[in-house]
């Protein structure tokens, strides 16, 4: 069995959107307005932290990408790392990112 090359296309867009957004969210700055109030310098440093975070996120999300976008260029794009199955059409819609099917992670927890 093969997966359909619109689904192909259909993830490839997705990956290259979801990309487009990791980047962004990765090249970010926060801007810091000098203040000495606590009250301000908590929430900066708060939003800092956060922002820090959501980069970090963003980062790993980011090699996940380009992990899958390696694969359709392989050819091995949609196959379960776990059992070498494909993955279900559906999660691949959802999450064209995903490594492990749906039916191999149940199977796992069991």
């Amino acid at each position: 069995m093969k997966l359909q090359k619109s689904l192909i296309e259909s993830c490839k867009q997705k990956l290259f959107s979801e990309k487009k957004k990791c980047l962004s969210v990765i090249n970010s700055n926060v801007e810091h307005a000098n203040s000495s109030d606590q009250l301000d310098m908590a929430r900066r440093f708060q939003e800092s932290m956060d922002s820090d975070l959501y980069r970090r996120r963003s980062k790993e999300k980011l090699d996940e990408i380009n992990l899958a976008l390696e694969k359709i260029a392989l050819g091995t794009f949609g196959l379960c790392e776990i059992s070498g199955e494909f993955i279900e059409e559906k999660r691949l819609r959802a999450v064209p990112w995903a490594r492990v099917s749906l039916l191999a992670l149940h199977e796992n927890a069991s």
